[in-house]
C-alpha cells in the first residue's frame, strides 16, 4: 500500500480470534488488496490500546477490533 488510493481501491479481511481476559495477547490475520490476495500475520506488537498515541508518522490505516458494551479498552 503506497498511497489512499491502494487503500480506497483494497479489500480488508480480518481473522481474528475471540476477545481473551488476557489484555497482552492478541492473534489474528489480516487478508488484503485487491482481491484480498495479501496476508499478514496480526499479534499484540500490532495493536494499539485506548490512550496510545503515535508519532513520527506520515499515515497510519487503522481498523477497531474489538467494541462493545463490556470493552475496557479498544484497539484502533
Amino acid at each position: 500500500m503506497q498511497s489512499e488510493t491502494d487503500i480506497a481501491r483494497a479489500r480488508f479481511v480480518l481473522d481474528s480470534e475471540g476477545a481473551q481476559m488476557n489484555l497482552y495477547v492478541y492473534n489474528g490475520v489480516l487478508r488484503f488488496g485487491p482481491r484480498g490476495e495479501q496476508t499478514e500475520a496480526l499479534t499484540i506488537n500490532n495493536m494499539l490500546l485506548r490512550g496510545c498515541s503515535m508519532r513520527n508518522t506520515e499515515w497510519v490505516v487503522g481498523l477497531v477490533v474489538f467494541t462493545g458494551g463490556d470493552t475496557k479498552v479498544c484497539a484502533c
